[in-house]
């Protein structure tokens, strides 16, 4: 970060500041990267955000300094001045730090205007953008209004209508989740959406393929939903060649076998040992708001469960020093990362315990509470019908 140009390298400040802000790539700046990484025969970055957050990645500071991001500072944190963000903002300006231009402060019956304009500033910014953040200028009336577990109450992100662009759907695969969920995923022909590049959408269930009227081979619009996620749109009907194929759910699952169940809206899988929910649970109980064990990611998951290293949760807590001795990448240093922070887990707060567990209908919120009502895993583990249903 230090590496970024526009920050200023001190401030007459004697106290402790926390401000937050968002590292970006202009791009200006982005296209150039490429052009130059073309020319040296190496890899293009796929899109902007990615470049960013690989580059704050790089170990090397001085390639990081070479690529030129930029940031915008949006909030302090602490030791603030003022009794409301927008005199915050405009004193951090004051003092040095780089704070976006399109800023409106104004009163509710405003806020239509205010979005619809940064909308039309949008094709000329140097950087790319999918919304407007709308937030409560008061801290008072923040601490009011309050936050849950994944987002405050007092700001909402207003999304602009994403990019759709078509493409062919060559093939649908079936992926099974850790619950069990089949979850049909369309196979594209490559194709450039708001800055990256996307080769699979995912088509949902298959009440969705239906009301689509989807088939493979057909030409379809995609677009990046919270310019995020790729999804399927609708179908172009009047490209149809006639040599379209139906979409067939499986019968059995995919991954080991088992006869599929249809509940609500969803084919799933019911045994607990399927290796697709296997290595999902692991990942998930690994998993950064979970037991955040690093070097457990879904493809060292997918290496161990293949090499019969791990085939349950419980076998995390069977690994020692020289099991993993001769593997490809995963060197003296490497494993004793990750067998230390398999031991720090042990240390997790118990409701990042209760949520890694992978349980139907508990995430992270419900885990709180159930850790604040029951304590420890015997009492939850023992707990009646008449117990649960008690709980706010």
């Amino acid at each position: 970060v230090r590496t970024i140009r526009a920050l200023p390298v001190s401030i007459e400040e004697k106290n402790r500041l926390v401000i937050r802000g968002e590292v970006y790539l202009s791009k200006e700046q982005f296209k150039k990267i490429n052009h130059e990484r073309k020319l040296n025969g190496e890899p293009l970055f796929a899109n902007p955000r990615n470049a960013a957050a690989g580059t704050l990645k790089v170990l090397d500071p001085s390639i990081a300094a070479k690529r030129g991001l930029s940031i915008f500072i949006y909030a302090l944190e602490e030791c603030r001045r003022f009794d409301n963000h927008y005199d915050d903002l405009m004193w951090l300006k004051g003092v040095g730090f780089p704070v976006n231009e399109n800023i409106f402060l104004g009163k509710s019956g405003q806020l239509k205007g205010f979005v619809d304009k940064i909308e039309s500033l949008r094709k000329d910014l140097d950087y790319e953008i999918d919304g407007a953040v709308i937030k409560v200028n008061r801290y008072n009336i923040r601490e009011i209004l309050g936050e849950t577990i994944k987002y405050p109450k007092w700001a909402i992100a207003y999304k602009y209508e994403a990019e759709q662009v078509t493409t062919t759907l060559k093939d649908v695969i079936f992926q099974v989740g850790r619950t069990g969920i089949v979850t049909p995923v369309a196979i594209l022909d490559t194709v450039n959406i708001s800055g990256s590049n996307v080769s699979r959408a995912s088509l949902h269930n298959e009440d969705e393929i239906r009301r689509l009227g989807v088939k493979i081979g057909d030409t379809v619009f995609v677009e990046k939903s919270g310019e995020i996620i790729p999804k399927v749109i609708k179908v172009v009907v009047d490209f149809r060649k006639g040599d379209e194929k139906e979409i067939l759910f499986p019968e059995n699952c995919p991954s080991c076998g088992s006869k599929l169940v249809r509940i609500d809206a969803y084919w799933k899988c019911l045994n607990h040992q399927c290796p697709d929910r296997v290595k999902g649970s692991i990942v998930h109980y690994a998993s950064r708001d979970a037991m955040d064990i690093k070097g457990l990611g879904d493809k060292s998951v997918e290496r161990f469960y293949d090499l019969g290293i791990l085939r349950s949760i419980t076998d995390i807590y069977r690994l020692k020093a020289g099991d993993l001795k001769g593997l490809e990448g995963f060197g003296d240093l490497s494993e004793k990362n990750l067998l230390d922070s398999i031991e720090e887990s042990k240390n997790r707060e118990f409701y990042r315990f209760i949520y890694a567990l992978g349980i139907d209908g508990v995430g992270g919120k419900m885990a709180q509470t159930l850790a604040t009502s029951f304590k420890n895993i015997d009492r939850l583990i023992n707990a009646t019908f008449e117990e649960l249903t008690s709980i706010h």
